[in-house]
């Protein structure tokens, strides 16, 4: 089994492509078209669940699909949850 710190969860993931990717919260935020305080949120966790068309917006930007944005981070809640 792996430990939970092996997965990545939904908000490191968001900053990690969004630092990938050479954005700043503003320009990522003006291209999906959502306020620039919601990817401040999303990515320190402060709001959860992501509603979905807004996933769809950071696949579409990441060039990856909404599962594998959410693939790791449902592992993560899953092994979270074992270790309660």
């Amino acid at each position: 089994m792996k430990d939970v710190e092996l997965y990545e969860p939904l908000a490191a993931r968001i900053k990690r492509l969004r630092e990938g990717a050479g954005l700043t919260q503003d320009e990522l935020a003006k291209k999906i078209n959502v306020p620039e305080i919601a990817i401040s949120y999303w990515e320190s966790s402060v709001v959860s669940p992501i509603e979905y068309h807004n996933l769809m917006g950071l696949a579409r930007e990441f060039n990856v699909t909404v599962s594998e944005l959410l693939d790791e981070h449902q592992k993560y809640i899953g092994e979270m949850h074992k270790r309660q």
